[in-house]
């Protein structure tokens, strides 16, 4: 038998007291004289020695039921094996801080309970044994070994945490704090709500013993806002937006009404509502006006649903556009149509150059490439252009009557668009037009019943690969392609049309929907930017940000950091890690001068709150063969249940029932007894 508190043993020595009182009993007795004393001497020897037998069965039972309880109270056990002999123990716990404890059961907040749970386990164990607490910001004090006090107040100091930790991590983690000697005991616990997007316990190889404790929801009916997009590629001054959002719920619910609100530049833009119509995704749009007067605008938008309230704001940031840059690359000379639109226009900067005179240093700068009539690309071109367009840009191409087919083939095979045939030499007159083609926004007023179209002499059939991504913008009357616009890597853009601007080709230079279309082409060319980031990413990329000596800043919500940074393939890549760890806006400086604005938010996989149960858990280690252990009892019950598992049978509630038996044993005696 051990004692998990043997320090209670000396509280033993209060045996004396019933055994000092037995012996000293200072009970006098009066003499009363009688004329026969012959039968009163035979009573008073009877009585004497039924007293003494009385008084020595209560001592007795006294003395019993006060080892019995500083026996309980030195909380006895029988040790399972000779490990549970060793001299000391080392316990890690693990508590799941992220977001998602916000969530409540019928015993109030789990971060709460899994904190109480935690001090429980602590109590558990013997005064001498040290403990190690890991949370999910990893930090440096997590390597550590605490006496019990110390690890009281590490976990009532805890506090929730933006970050998510998978479990295998967690428990890599713990790996790394070796134990201070050699022959001690190591007990892993782990206080999560085993969420299944963090609880991969399918992916661990470990033969250890691990011991859970779910933290039960009384619901998993949670409200996101997970995903915003602009249906504009383009934000201009005063410009009227549509800012589209999807939200996730687990709710099933009929026509629920939702509110919100969407502020820019912290002023209240618009509220709206929208409604739930179907499980799991619901999609929605807020429309609201630019401001004019900041050039970069911060907004976010925001809902209300509790109690788990981390992702119920999504912040976001985007600039407005003041000019676009287009380069007009040609064979001989410009096309006049081209170089018209652009130079004189105050909102394009417009650059131009033959095919032998280009200054590939200015491509940094440059949104849309025009590419005029080129008869062929070389291989610094060639490689160029494909460079451009991998950074999210777009480009036009106009075919030339005189161009070497297989050489513009083979680049437009390359980046993945349409190729040409060979030229044709027939009148074709353009008889379908795309009006929901963004290359039209804000050109017609009202759809127009009849409308005049292109019309070209000698054209170049568009032949589409398979499995690219096309819009047919203009077709001729026969199905061949005009205009056909390609979408790359989901940002860049590729215009290609079927002929070139000369006359004797095609009236399209002189057409009233050449402007327009050229023009969009422009404004649009610019790379659709993210314009809202998270805590999930290991770093985040801005491209647009020159490359210097001076280190990047990261400043907003009281902080001004510098994280580690790089530059790769002329972006700017942050990485952010532990460096911040609240939502919201932030400036990126060098020497205090804003370079632009981003909107961090908190990590969305917390959002989705279905969890795995006891029964699932025990299933899944038993397929893979992993020794796990499930603790799902109350608060109360937990220390009895560990110190069994982890010590062997605790015997303090047998000490009890003794302790209780020997009070009744004295009380039936002293009534009873004569």
């Amino acid at each position: 038998m051990i004692f998990l508190r043997p320090e209670f043993l000396y509280a033993l020595s209060l045996l004396s007291i019933p055994i000092i009182i037995h012996l000293f009993n200072f009970r006098r007795y009066k003499v009363v004289y009688f004329s026969q004393v012959k039968f009163l001497k035979n009573i008073q020897q009877k009585t004497k020695t039924g007293t003494q037998l009385k008084h020595l069965l209560v001592l007795c039972s006294r003395c019993l039921a006060i080892a019995a309880l500083v026996f309980a109270f030195s909380q006895p056990f029988l040790p399972k094996d000779e490990q549970g002999l060793g001299t000391k123990n080392y316990i890690s716990i693990y508590i799941d801080n992220s977001f998602s404890m916000q969530a409540e059961n019928e015993e109030g907040v789990l971060f709460e309970n899994a904190k109480n749970r935690a001090i429980a386990i602590v109590e558990s164990f013997a005064i001498t044994d040290k403990f190690q607490l890991l949370t999910n910001e990893f930090e440096g004090r997590h390597l550590h070994w605490f006496n019990r006090d110390e690890i009281v107040n590490e976990i009532s100091s805890t506090q929730l945490s933006p970050l998510v930790k998978q479990l295998s991590q967690v428990l890599e983690r713990i790996k790394q704090l070796e134990l201070e000697e050699v022959n001690a005991k190591r007990s892993t616990y782990i206080l999560s709500d085993m969420q299944k997007s963090s609880f991969d316990l399918n992916n661990l190889n470990s033969k250890e013993r691990l011991t859970v404790v779910p933290l039960r929801y009384s619901s998993e009916v949670n409200l996101s806002i997970n995903e915003i997009w602009f249906s504009n590629p383009y934000h201009l001054a005063d410009q009227q937006e549509e800012l589209n959002f999807k939200l996730n719920t687990s709710e099933v619910t009929n026509q629920r009404e939702y509110f919100g609100n969407l502020y820019l530049n912290n002023q209240l833009k618009a509220p709206f509502s929208f409604k739930s119509e179907a499980l799991d995704t619901i999609n929605s749009m807020v429309g609201f006006k630019n401001s004019s007067k900041a050039s970069q605008q911060k907004g976010r938008i925001s809902i209300k649903d509790y109690p788990v309230q981390f992702d119920d704001t999504l912040y976001f940031s985007y600039p407005i556009q003041s000019n676009v840059n287009v380069l007009h690359i040609y064979e001989e000379s410009p096309s006049k149509a081209i170089k018209g639109l652009f130079e004189t226009d105050s909102f394009v900067n417009y650059f131009s150059n033959s095919k032998t005179q280009i200054s590939y240093e200015q491509w940094e700068s440059i949104n849309l490439i025009v590419l005029d009539q080129i008869n062929s690309i070389g291989s610094g071109l060639k490689q160029a252009l494909s460079n451009f367009i991998e950074e999210g840009n777009s480009i036009v191409v106009f075919p030339s009557k005189k161009m070497e087919l297989s050489n513009v083939n083979a680049f437009l095979k390359d980046i993945s668009v349409g190729t040409f045939s060979k030229l044709k030499e027939q009148t074709q007159k353009v008889g379908n037009i795309n009006l929901s083609s963004p290359l039209f926004q804000d050109v017609f007023d009202e759809k127009p019943e009849r409308i005049d179209l292109p019309e070209v002499k000698t054209y170049r059939k568009i032949i589409l690969p398979l499995n690219s991504i096309a819009e047919s913008v203009l077709a001729f009357r026969n199905g061949d392609q005009f205009l056909t616009s390609f979408s790359l890597n989901g940002v860049a853009k590729v215009h290609i049309f079927s002929n070139g601007l000369n006359e004797s080709e095609s009236n399209l230079a002189k057409h009233a929907l050449f402007v327009p279309m050229l023009y969009n082409m422009a404004i649009q060319s610019n790379p659709v930017k993210n314009i809202a980031y998270f805590f999930n990413s290991s770093h985040i990329n801005i491209k647009g940000i020159e490359q210097s000596e001076s280190a990047i800043h990261i400043v907003g919500n009281g902080m001004d950091v510098i994280p580690p940074q790089r530059f790769v393939n002329n972006r700017l890549q942050l990485k952010i890690g532990n460096v911040l760890q609240k939502a919201g806006h932030y400036e990126i400086q060098r020497n205090g001068e804003l370079l632009t604005i981003i909107g961090l938010n908190y990590d969305r996989r917390e959002s989705d709150l279905s969890h795995y149960v006891k029964e699932e858990i025990e299933e899944m280690a038993a397929i893979n063969a992993i020794n796990v252990k499930v603790i799902d009892e109350e608060v109360e019950l937990m220390k009895a249940v560990i110190q069994s598992d982890e010590k062997g049978e605790p015997l303090w509630k047998y000490f009890i029932v003794l302790a209780l038996l020997s009070f009744a044993v004295e009380m039936l005696l002293l009534r009873l007894m004569p």
